[in-house]
């Protein structure tokens, strides 16, 4: 290895030493082990201004969108005070899944049920908000329940379940 350097030392020594020089943008890793010094050097990358500023260029536009999102839910939920409407679907050890639509007059009322919702939760349990337009289309499904377990078995199968 050429970056590879042992030295044979006079006195007797123990040690480990990380140096990095910026100036050269070079790193080492220097090994004290008895009577020997075991030198590890290589050359840093170091970034070309054109990936520096893609780089920056890309946090800005990715904060800048996170944070616009950001604004828009604080906007719309806390100032403005709208109605949350959102679709939550659960499934128990026992294979039984339910789902369903819902709303509530506040965010804080969204979050209390998000809460009481992952407290009870048994198996995978999932809640997302969805747009009014889609609470409209699909709210007077109100509740779906499915019990696989109990459909295999009065399918004359209990012994094994298809999901």
């Amino acid at each position: 290895m050429k970056n590879l350097i042992i030295k044979r030392r006079k006195e007797f020594r123990i040690g480990f030493k990380f140096t990095r020089f910026v100036v050269d943008a070079f790193c080492m890793v220097a090994i004290n082990v008895g009577w020997y010094k075991i030198l590890y050097y290589r050359r840093l990358s170091v970034p070309t201004p054109k990936q520096l500023y893609n780089r920056v260029r890309f946090e800005l536009i990715r904060s800048y969108n996170i944070n616009r999102r950001n604004f828009k839910v604080w906007l719309k939920y806390k100032l403005l005070r709208s109605k949350v409407y959102y679709y939550w679907s659960s499934t128990d050890c026992d294979l039984c899944t339910a789902s369903g639509y819902g709303s509530t007059n506040s965010i804080k009322e969204y979050n209390r049920v998000v809460e009481s919702m992952y407290e009870d939760a048994e198996g995978s349990t999932s809640i997302y908000i969805v747009s009014k337009e889609e609470w409209e289309d699909y709210g007077d499904h109100q509740f779906r329940s499915r019990d696989r377990i109990l459909e295999a078995y009065e399918n004359g199968d209990g012994r094994k379940v298809i999901l």
